[in-house]
């Protein structure tokens, strides 16, 4: 058997960090679930916000995501087509459904971990803290819009 002299992809994935685009207390978390058919590649996908918590800001950066999805496929257009249709739902609102504050709730802040704190703002938030795959790239465009991943093969 030969080598290939370049490598091919057994596979394609991606990690989605997940955001809430306003402030509020969370009325209703609706998260795909893996193997239900709706997302073929979505293998995992998780978020430490529940009903009744409270949104101090929206998603501004990897620190204050809601959450996080693995996306893996063989095919590249599978994923490609699960990945802009769960930005699309994240986009609309499906997902996280935050109504405005009231005066009191169960307290999650999302915050950016700007007072100089060094301690991990996933673990403050009550989110859960897990380590991202190798040199994925991620840019998140916070309350503009819906958080991007750059593609990595495994």
């Amino acid at each position: 058997a030969q080598v290939p002299s370049t490598p091919r992809p057994s596979a394609h994935a991606r990690m989605v960090h997940l955001i809430v685009s306003r402030r509020g207390v969370v009325a209703d978390v609706r998260l795909p679930s893996p193997g239900d058919g709706d997302y073929p590649s979505l293998v995992h996908i998780e978020s430490g916000l529940s009903p009744g918590a409270v949104v101090d800001r929206p998603t501004t950066d990897l620190k204050s995501d809601a959450g996080h999805a693995i996306l893996v496929s063989r095919s590249e257009a599978e994923l490609l087509a699960d990945y802009e249709r769960l930005l699309r739902a994240q986009a609309d609102g499906l997902l996280f459904d935050v109504e405005d504050a009231p005066d009191s709730g169960t307290h999650h802040p999302v915050s950016d971990n700007s007072g100089g704190d060094d301690s991990d703002s996933h673990s403050q938030a009550g989110l859960s803290s897990t380590p991202s795959a190798p040199e994925s790239t991620c840019r998140g465009e916070g309350a503009a819009g819906p958080a991007a991943a750059e593609p990595y093969d495994v």
